[in-house]
């Protein structure tokens, strides 16, 4: 027997002939393993997101281009879903959001100390 969740949240039980292998898919899925992967795989990709520019900066010690208003309105935004996830006690979202914050306050820090010195803009 397989089966499906309703709306109300009751399991439905449905006769399917299916091969072992969509058994288990419709079991991962149904157990909520699958949308723990799909939002851990999302948490992932977004808190890497910002590993190029670090290490460009890093590189470079230029961070001219990089908008210290996005960083701080991000940093904020990852701030409030860190106390989100901490309430939810949702470990994904807790430590996506933590790595997140931390990478846009270094971003932010690197931003500071490789600003271009003032009597070099003069010049």
């Amino acid at each position: 027997m397989a089966g499906f969740l309703t709306p109300g949240g009751q399991w439905a039980a449905v006769p399917l002939l299916l091969p072992p292998s969509q058994v288990l898919l419709l079991q991962v899925i149904s157990d909520g393993i699958f949308i723990t992967l799909v939002g851990s795989a999302a948490a992932c990709l977004t808190t890497s997101s910002f590993l190029p520019q670090i290490f460009k900066g890093y590189r470079t010690k230029k961070m001219q281009d990089v908008s210290p208003y996005l960083m701080a309105l991000y940093a904020s935004g990852t701030t409030l879903w860190l106390a989100y996830g901490i309430f939810k006690d949702d470990w994904v979202i807790i430590g996506a959001n933590a790595l997140g914050t931390a990478f846009n306050l270094l971003l932010l820090y690197m931003k500071r100390i490789y600003r271009r010195p003032s009597s070099s803009l003069a010049a």
